[in-house]
């Protein structure tokens, strides 16, 4: 009996913990890079600011990154987001609001390279 009593107990708090079919909402902002590092990355979109938390699952596209990604690689080298992003690009950034605050981004889109500053 305690097993099933047990195994009860899990099975509903598992379904309280991950409601069935809920997903976390992407949000987007488009902006230029302020500041870039290993972990985050800092947008203004308009006159905001915004800082993004970034960690290998966050996918960068954009014009060269495929090229500069193959480079790396046959050097025996992974690229982080601060090999292919740089100050003052243009970006799309897609993310999630992950609570206290943080921001964590999984698609940083490149709209335009880098200019002078502004």
């Amino acid at each position: 009996m305690k097993f099933h009593l047990g195994f009860a107990l899990a099975f509903l708090f598992c379904l309280t913990a991950v409601p069935h079919g809920q997903t976390r909402k992407s949000l987007r902002a488009t902006g230029r890079v302020a500041a870039i590092a290993a972990d985050s990355i800092t947008v203004k979109p308009g006159d905001s600011t915004l800082t993004f938390e970034v960690n290998s699952a966050t996918t960068v596209i954009g014009k060269g990154v495929g090229t500069k990604t193959r480079t790396m690689k046959a050097q025996g080298k992974s690229p982080t987001v601060t090999d292919l992003i740089e100050q003052y690009d243009v970006v799309a950034v897609e993310y999630h609001d992950v609570g206290n605050g943080k921001l964590q981004a999984t698609r940083l889109d490149i709209r335009s390279k880098r200019e002078t500053a502004r």
